[in-house]
């Protein structure tokens, strides 16, 4: 499935030069934004959103040219529709059973109107009414795709992705204090590696020792002839 965006100008041109084709109609006129690697079997626009359920039994939605899973269906369903009175949106199976799924109205808002250009709005008007911290979760992995880091950081209540996206805006200090005790190896080097990058060889001493890594811990020694710290 393609993701269009229809250019008026263009059809009204070739609609005065006579230009139409009987069969494609005006096929200058649509311009590819985005490309879905999935059979769509029904859909529906909310905003800039497009929920849409797919031929593996998925119901997901598609903004900013990424695609996220909602739920996974036991059964061939099709979308009815989305009522925002209820935050959910409706599919029927062949059967005509009909089913209800949550879709946070906050998240397709603010979705909608971050595609728009309107981040600064999304952040102070809608952001602050966000109680659920699934919804949260969404939003900040949605900022995420869209590179927007800090603004992820900002809005993320998973101490996993807080602690990732720290260290790709450089927030080490933060970065550290989010792992306080936790003993995992792997994040403490990945701080360690991230603080070299930063030249902060203190932090990366620290958390080098924190990792158990004594290769690093005795490069980095080494380099600044610290004999203390090799011994």
């Amino acid at each position: 499935a393609y993701s269009l965006v229809f250019n008026r100008d263009v059809y009204e041109e070739a609609v005065n030069k006579g230009e139409i084709d009987e069969d494609n109609g005006v096929d200058d006129a649509f311009d590819v934004l985005h490309e879905l690697n999935e059979t769509i079997t029904s859909g529906k626009w909310v905003g800039d959103v497009f929920i849409c359920t797919t031929s593996t039994n998925r119901l997901n939605y598609f903004v900013g040219g990424k695609t996220y899973n909602l739920a996974h269906l036991t059964k061939e369903m099709y979308m009815l529709g989305y009522l925002v009175r209820d935050n959910k949106v409706y599919l029927a199976d062949r059967e005509i059973h009909t089913y209800g799924y949550n879709v946070s109205l906050e998240l397709l808002e603010f979705q909608t109107l971050t595609l728009r250009g309107e981040l600064e709005e999304a952040m102070n008007t809608i952001l602050p009414n966000v109680e659920s911290k699934d919804t949260l979760s969404k939003i900040a992995s949605f900022l995420e795709g869209q590179e927007l880091y800090e603004e992820a950081l900002k809005t993320s209540p998973d101490t996993d992705q807080k602690f990732d996206l720290a260290l790709k805006v450089g927030q080490l200090t933060l970065a550290y204090e989010i792992l306080g005790e936790e003993e995992s190896e792997l994040r403490w080097r990945s701080l360690g590696d991230a603080s070299l990058q930063k030249y902060n060889f203190k932090l990366a001493s620290e958390a080098y020792m924190k990792a158990h890594d004594l290769e690093s811990l005795f490069l980095l020694h080494s380099s600044f002839n610290n004999t203390e710290g090799l011994l």
